[in-house]
């Protein structure tokens, strides 16, 4: 059975986003975010779709050299075939919520958070970084492009972006950035 890759991550995250998009349009709009739930429901989507060949673990610290926490480590397990096992995934999510934002605060910020934590805790050759920033509203891709893109493209880090589209009255579409670490 093939590996998990990024990319089958990045496709569950797409396909979690587009089937739950009206329950996460209406979370955006209330209190307390929804970064939590979203981790919840896609280490379960994984854990569905990969888990005899894949650990899935919720906020582990393992990936960090401080007290930072990865918010998803994906872990192939052997599957017999002697073949070596490639590192982890050490996921990190952030989501835009409208409550949460403000008093300077924006996905941008939040992101470049993380983002610097990667840099400064996390790179090393036995884990594989991924960062993975939703948007809710315009406001919150141009933080992320005004925050994050000058620094990504000086660092090396590709830049990859999907739209979701809604049905949703108040949210018509939303998306995600995705940062791949070299």
């Amino acid at each position: 059975m093939p590996r998990i890759t990024l990319d089958d991550i990045t496709e569950s995250l797409f396909l979690l986003l587009n089937a739950k998009a009206d329950d996460i349009a209406n979370a955006y709009l209330q209190k307390g975010g929804w970064e939590g739930w979203l981790q919840v429901e896609l280490a379960n989507l994984l854990n569905t779709q990969f888990g005899k060949t894949t650990n899935i673990q919720r906020e582990s610290p393992d990936p960090y050299t401080g007290n930072q926490k990865a918010d998803l480590l994906v872990t192939c397990l052997p599957d017999g075939d002697m073949t070596p096992l490639p590192p982890p995934f050490a996921i990190e999510l952030k989501t835009e919520s409208i409550f949460q934002m403000g008093y300077g605060r924006t996905i941008g910020k939040t992101a470049k958070d993380d983002y610097d934590t990667i840099v400064e805790y996390g790179l090393t050759k036995k884990y594989r970084f991924a960062q993975f920033a939703v948007y809710m509203t315009d406001e919150g891709h141009k933080s992320l492009y005004t925050t994050l893109l000058e620094t990504t493209q000086k660092d090396g880090v590709p830049w990859k972006e999907t739209e979701i589209i809604t049905q949703h009255h108040v949210i018509p579409s939303f998306g995600f950035v995705l940062l791949p670490f070299p």
